[in-house]
């Protein structure tokens, strides 16, 4: 290997290593010890996020939106903690989530926007999940906020992250983007209130109503 190749491995190297160290206020708010929570090391179920509060007496308006903000993680064991923590909140949050959406769009669109598939699957599905997480959801993301997130989605609406035999394997494992943003849309267009199909159609033309 000659000096140029070096140097262009040790460019490479760093490029990946900062890509996996994203300053995100997640990190920042869990190194500092301001989240109720930490990694348990379970035998049977492998590393999962362990609660130090009861859900009832959380800050979902603070937390919602730092848990979101953590989908860019690639870290262990801060994207475990991230993704683990915000199906639990989704799971628990009830009708108090209706008054955060607003707050949870710039860091839905920040982890789109990144082009790691990685991440972005991870968003999908959790975004799949905040629509269904209480009633009037799904209206304010498609009534308010579809032209800032659909952007995106024209462009990965032709991407798909399967190749030749790893087809079913991704499939199997919700990492099919194309599939994602399709199933995403449905979810708008079912939740999104009146004239949802035209707003998703306005900003994605190839896009049929289910």
């Amino acid at each position: 290997m000659n000096k140029k190749q070096k140097q262009n491995l040790n460019k490479n190297l760093n490029k990946n290593l900062n890509k996996n160290r994203i300053k995100t206020e997640f990190r920042l708010y869990y190194d500092r010890g301001d989240l109720p929570i930490r990694i348990d090391h379970s035998k049977t179920i492998g590393n999962r996020v362990k609660w130090l509060q009861k859900f009832d007496e959380m800050d979902f308006d603070f937390l919602l939106p730092v848990f979101f903000d953590g989908i860019r993680e690639k870290q262990i064991p801060y994207s475990i903690l991230a993704v683990d923590g915000l199906n639990d909140l989704l799971d628990e949050g009830g009708n108090q989530i209706v008054s955060i959406v607003p707050k949870l769009i710039n860091p839905i669109k920040a982890a789109m926007n990144t082009q790691d598939l990685d991440i972005i699957t991870k968003t999908l599905n959790l975004l799949q999940k905040l629509i269904l997480s209480a009633e009037g959801v799904g209206e304010i993301i498609v009534q308010q906020y579809s032209k800032k997130l659909l952007s995106v989605f024209n462009i990965l609406k032709i991407k798909n992250k399967n190749l030749g035999d790893s087809i079913e394997y991704s499939q199997n494992k919700r990492k099919n983007v194309a599939d994602l943003v399709q199933e995403t849309l449905e979810l708008m267009e079912l939740y999104g209130g009146q004239d949802s199909y035209k707003k998703i159609k306005y900003m994605i033309p190839t896009y049929n109503s289910i």
